[in-house]
């Protein structure tokens, strides 16, 4: 599969038992749409949210395999999907670190949000560039960046919008820096 964002390639193993026609498929979810945020709500509520200080930031695709307009899944076995953005996806501020990137399965029969890293390339900016994994079926999967603002830079963030006036009104601040 290839579209503009994203090249997806899948190698079955023989026990998969897809017929030679099997079109590999995906549809991304775009952040704000209704199923975008249907996932990231299992996602959070399934395997946690964010602590104080931490983001977490998604990019989903429904991927499927289709034979004559049918979908259809592998019979046995597992199947080595890898994603691989044309342009790098969740990319970090300067004030960010990342802490982790996993890569989800949403199990459509089971409504499970699973985790199924096998390998991740971040960019030496934060950004994610590829993703692999192994499935047995196929549905929702997705990836999920967790990243921490630095404390330091969150006060140099807050400084440097006083310093160029971009606070609306009046605005206070209390910054809290642990030792």
């Amino acid at each position: 599969y290839e579209d503009e964002t994203v090249v997806i390639t899948a190698v079955a193993q023989p026990e998969a038992k897809l017929p030679e026609n099997a079109v590999l498929k995906a549809d991304p979810m775009p952040e704000g749409s209704a199923a975008y945020e249907e996932a990231v709500s299992m996602v959070e509520n399934q395997l946690g949210g964010t602590e104080e200080g931490q983001e977490a930031s998604y990019v989903f695709y429904d991927v499927y395999f289709e034979v004559n307009g049918e979908r259809i899944e592998p019979a046995d076995g597992l199947v080595e999907v890898s994603m691989n953005f044309k342009t790098p996806v969740l990319e970090s501020a300067e004030d960010e670190t990342v802490d982790e990137v996993s890569v989800l399965h949403i199990k459509e029969d089971t409504n499970k949000v699973e985790e199924v890293t096998d390998n991740v390339e971040i960019t030496d900016d934060g950004a994610v560039s590829a993703v692999g994994f192994s499935t047995d079926s196929f549905s929702v999967f997705g990836v999920r960046k967790m990243a921490s603002v630095t404390p330091q830079a969150a006060v140099d963030k807050c400084i440097n919008n006083i310093v160029k006036g971009e606070n609306p009104g009046s605005v206070s601040y209390t910054i809290l820096v642990d030792d």
